[in-house]
């Protein structure tokens, strides 16, 4: 994962998460997700598609000793019930306040804002405040088998969390809006980037992805997006090979573009 991630990887132990970001040979972003340290040898990535495609293409031509599983997601699957994982955000005003929640339903300490779970394990603490946007908030994972147990107290009866749904997320991202709402990942065009669209197939996410937005090009390329114009600069590391290294190092000097967001005044 260090030779397909941007990032640097120094001091990533287990228990520990992080966002993985990797890029097309030419620099472009084409996706990100968190990348949880669950045990030696042992990772979980959390997010959407293109990344976890280009992760499973490189494992699979690599020729290492590595082993990956998909657990698709729920609205995309004929068994919702049986996900290897679940992950519930609690996010609002007082989702601070959630943690008395957590321990109710996970047993964990009082002050634990973020779970990293590793197979049977009980939970293991970050205390670490996850911000999704404007609103405070933190997550639960575990693994699939014990999701009715940690939906939160009453099980689903007055007084257990409000379910909104994963679309409300998008919601509250502010200003830091994901990837996968400003580009399509970089991976349509480009020589090197060829066996990896020969990889891929009609039913993969890349073959029904759409675009939206305001901006019209004829040019795929004039989407892309590279780590300074998505506001992931600093996440760009020399300190490792990678692939885009040597392209990213030609534009670290810029100019750059940058992401900012537009707010309207209601007047009276």
């Amino acid at each position: 994962m260090s030779g397909l991630g941007i990032n640097s990887f120094k001091g990533f132990a287990p228990d520990k998460a992080k966002q993985f970001v990797p890029c097309s040979h030419d620099g472009y972003v084409i996706g990100d997700v968190i990348l949880f340290y669950l045990a030696e040898n042992q990772f979980n990535m959390v997010g959407r598609a293109p990344t976890l495609n280009w992760v499973l293409y490189n494992a699979e031509i690599s020729g290492r000793r590595v082993t990956c599983t998909y657990d698709e997601r729920t609205a995309a699957r004929p068994d919702p019930q049986n996900r290897r994982h679940y992950r519930y955000q609690l996010q609002g005003p007082n989702a601070l306040e959630g943690h008395r929640v957590g321990n109710r339903s996970c047993g964990a300490g009082a002050q634990i804002l973020q779970y990293v779970l590793d197979g049977d394990r009980r939970p293991q603490s970050a205390r670490t405040e996850a911000r999704h946007g404007r609103q405070p908030g933190f997550e639960l994972m575990d693994p699939g088998r014990r999701r009715r147990d940690s939906r939160g107290p009453g099980g689903g009866r007055q007084g257990s969390w409000p379910h909104a749904g994963g679309r409300s997320l998008l919601l509250l991202q502010y200003p830091g809006v994901g990837l996968d709402t400003l580009a399509p990942a970089a991976v349509y065009t480009g020589e090197k980037m060829k066996p990896y669209r020969e990889w891929l197939t009609v039913n993969h996410y890349e073959a029904k992805a759409s675009i939206g937005g305001s901006f019209v090009s004829d040019k795929v390329e004039d989407y892309y997006l590279t780590p300074w114009e998505l506001g992931y600069g600093f996440f760009v590391k020399f300190d490792h090979d990678f692939i885009g290294r040597a392209a990213l190092e030609k534009m670290a000097a810029g100019p750059h573009r940058k992401k900012v967001t537009l707010a309207s005044t209601m007047c009276p």
